[in-house]
């Protein structure tokens, strides 16, 4: 639920579509207040979640968020297995990725959203 949230919350924002009066699909583009307060609303989200395994144990969102988003798949191609988490993600700069994962990990994410991209 936590990822799906996270997920469904972004879509719903950056990826509206509407249509235009020929009656064709556009892509409606948010305002700068809107992703601002996207924004805001994730780094709360993600730092005053609390997650529980089934066994009862807690997960930090950040841990979960972190390793869900770069998890590939076992078998060739080796491809990621939710590459819409990156998305999400690539809505914040680098100093945020910082802010939130740290250095180490947000290098990470910035070099594998950049593959992807390619």
């Amino acid at each position: 639920m936590f990822i799906a949230s996270i997920v469904s919350n972004y879509f719903s924002i950056f990826e509206n579509y509407g249509i235009d009066k020929k009656g064709i699909p556009v892509k409606i583009r948010p305002t700068p207040e809107e992703i601002i307060s996207y924004k805001e609303w994730l780094q709360v989200f993600i730092k005053t979640s609390v997650l529980q395994t089934a066994e009862g144990l807690t997960v930090d969102a950040v841990d979960l968020l972190y390793h869900e988003a770069l998890r590939t798949s076992m078998v060739p191609p080796y491809g990621l297995l939710n590459p819409s988490l990156l998305k999400v993600l690539n809505v914040f700069n680098m100093n945020e990725l910082k802010d939130i994962f740290g250095e180490f990990i947000a290098e990470k994410i910035f070099r594998t959203e950049y593959q992807v991209e390619q």
